[in-house]
């Protein structure tokens, strides 16, 4: 298992790799909602590490940020990431929904909007809150 410090790292690289992606949004929106997913992963895994939580799954991740209610705030905004992610790189939700390509389920602007400005932002202020 990773250290706090580990998954922080990886997370700041995932930001550099956004920061890269970004200006490119109209080819890469599925990469930016990847890459911003698995920058919320290891956020997440930060706290987790921090609080001694046991995570080798993403079912596993799910499954404790949804029963604990210090996580709540995470979760909401986790689990839509998540979604986006699976769409992003499989054109098939949770569901089972598909989609043709990823802009069919999220257009570039709102990818921009709601993946970074909303839901990864979100993410980032209750971690941050949590790892003070």
């Amino acid at each position: 298992m990773a250290t706090e410090q580990e998954h922080l790292a990886l997370a700041d690289k995932n930001e550099r790799v956004i920061h890269f992606l970004r200006p490119e949004m109209n080819k890469f929106s599925d990469w930016v909602t990847t890459v911003a997913f698995y920058r919320a992963l290891h956020l997440v895994d930060a706290v987790l590490a921090r609080d001694k939580k046991e995570v080798y799954t993403h079912g596993d991740r799910a499954r404790i940020l949804r029963g604990t209610s210090r996580y709540q705030k995470i979760y909401q905004h986790y689990r839509p990431l998540y979604v986006a992610s699976l769409v992003a790189r499989y054109l098939q939700d949770a569901d089972g929904s598909t989609y043709h390509t990823f802009s069919d389920f999220m257009p570039p602007e709102l990818v921009e909007r709601i993946i970074l400005g909303y839901r990864l932002k979100e993410i980032e202020q209750s971690v941050g809150k949590l790892l003070q």
